[in-house]
């Protein structure tokens, strides 16, 4: 049975902008189905899959996550992104 942890998360336009959402969609293993760029708010909306998203079942609807983006610039480490899902 193929997994359906499927959700929706809407980034600002100002956002996709920034070097490291390269590194965010990486965290969050996010593979897009559909991105949609809305004039309205100027932010891309997408459906998607991620493991760190919950279950759905068929036919429910696609709940909508929020994605926190903290960074942490350490002298010794480096630079590091972590996200989180709720």
């Amino acid at each position: 049975m193929q997994s359906r942890r499927i959700g929706e998360i809407v980034l600002s336009q100002q956002f996709m902008r920034v070097a490291e959402v390269h590194e965010v969609f990486a965290k969050l293993q996010f593979v897009p189905f559909r991105v949609e760029h809305m004039f309205v708010d100027n932010a891309f909306h997408m459906v998607g899959s991620s493991p760190l998203f919950g279950e759905v079942a068929e036919g429910a609807m696609t709940p909508r996550y929020e994605v926190i983006v903290s960074t942490k610039d350490d002298p010794v480490e480096g630079d590091t992104v972590d996200v989180t899902v709720k």
